[in-house]
């Protein structure tokens, strides 16, 4: 059976192959990272460095680092802090888990916010005095046991301790204050939804309800046409059968003083056919204007209602004070009719309410769909002007057709 030897690993110094390694290790993959392997390792351009576990008792070869700002160390068997002289650009030093017993070497690393030296042999809290941006101080696990010392350390970084403390309590302070507005931001954010939400409904009912008013307004549009169409139609097929039997008649006609009036009574015939075709397109005009100036309408209405509704008033209010009502009252309702400045300021109040939600109704559509119903109505509009001059050219064609044949026919007679 194989003997099973097992060889515990020698300490090391710092060297360049380890050094070279580690940054290799750290360089990015890919595209990037050939590009960086062919312009070769430039000590003084890495930033960090990852040196744990590599069994280093001396610290060497760090010195060109210059711009290297965290630097890990920890789990190493280092005995002494050197080398690190350069290193001012450093922010971030972990030199836990190793076997230092003395602070020292870090007088020159003014910008050092961060240093462990957790877990190693220190006794004395010392050395570190140029470290003004010390934030955090990780010293635990050591040989610190003499009360003394542990006084001595409190009282000569106590401004430190007070400044990370304060920090402390200002990054808590702001965390709660974040979570706060986290939370208020939340709810706003779910009653924005809401009202969003109702909002589109609001917006969705009322698309509904002006598409279905739309297609109402080109239904009845569509049948009104139709409707004087079909009866222009018929007025046009009973007046070309009349028309017809005349010019057969006038084609038997002699004598000269019959057939200048027989001629006279169809020209009259046509003038009077003219004007019936153009009273029913005028027609169709009006009805159009009528539907589309409703809203404008609707306060005038609501004067006539304000009228009569007076007037139903102070007739009801002359009944109570003779007490000749037919029917009983609610008390309620009675109570208005008091006296004629009660029930007048009654009816002014429902009157200036009404106004008031009708006037607001069309403030609410002339903004909302201003551009929409501009839009609608100008096409409409030349919809109709095209339907219109196509309709009085129809019109005029059929009247000019009547019109020549007649004269074509009372001059045939004069020759």
């Amino acid at each position: 059976m194989a003997e099973i030897s097992w060889k515990r690993e020698q300490p090391k110094v710092l060297d360049e192959e380890m050094l070279h390694q580690a940054i290799e290790k750290q360089r990015p993959q890919g595209q990037a990272g050939e590009i960086a392997k062919k312009e070769g390792i430039q000590y003084e351009e890495v930033l960090h460095l990852q040196l744990e576990y590599k069994n280093i008792l001396k610290i060497y070869h760090l010195s060109h680092f210059t711009s290297l700002t965290k630097l890990q160390l920890n789990n190493n068997v280092i005995e002494k802090i050197e080398k690190l002289e350069n290193l001012t650009n450093l922010l971030w030093l972990d030199l836990s888990f190793n076997r230092i017993k003395v602070i020292e070497g870090l007088d020159t690393l003014v910008k050092l916010q961060d240093l462990s030296l957790f877990n190693n042999g220190i006794s004395v809290i010392e050395n570190l005095n140029a470290l003004q941006n010390l934030n955090i101080l990780s010293i635990g696990n050591n040989a610190i046991a003499q009360l003394d010392n542990r006084e001595m350390a409190i009282t000569k970084y106590q401004y430190a301790i007070e400044e990370i403390q304060q920090n402390e309590r200002q990054e808590e302070q702001a965390m709660e204050a974040q979570r706060s507005n986290d939370q208020e931001l939340k709810l706003h954010k779910k009653k924005m939804e809401g009202f969003c939400t109702q909002i589109f409904d609001a917006g969705l009912s009322q698309h509904t309800q002006r598409t279905a008013e739309v297609e109402c307004f080109f239904d009845c549009y569509r049948k009104a046409v139709a409707d004087n169409q079909q009866r222009a139609a018929q007025i046009v097929t009973d007046f070309e059968s009349s028309r017809r039997q005349k010019v057969v008649e006038i084609k038997n006609i002699t004598d000269d003083g019959l057939l200048e009036d027989h001629i006279s009574t169809c020209r009259e015939d046509l003038n009077q056919l003219s004007e019936t075709l153009m009273s029913l397109e005028l027609e169709i005009v009006e009805q159009l204007e009528v539907r589309m100036n409703d809203a404008i309408q609707s306060g005038d209405l609501e004067n006539e209602h304000h009228e009569k509704q007076l007037e139903i008033a102070l007739a009801t209010l002359e009944k109570v004070a003779k007490n000749e009502l037919e029917e009983e009252m609610p008390d309620d309702v009675l109570m208005l009719f008091v006296d004629k400045d009660t029930v007048t300021n009654a009816v002014s109040a429902s009157h200036d309410s009404h106004l008031l939600k009708i006037d607001n109704r069309e403030d609410e559509l002339l903004t909302r769909i201003k551009s929409w119903s501009t839009g609608l109505l100008k096409t409409i509009n030349n919809e109709e002007l095209i339907r219109n001059r196509k309709r009085i050219l129809e019109i005029r064609s059929y009247l000019s057709f009547g019109k020549n044949q007649l004269e074509d026919m009372q001059f045939s007679e004069n020759q």
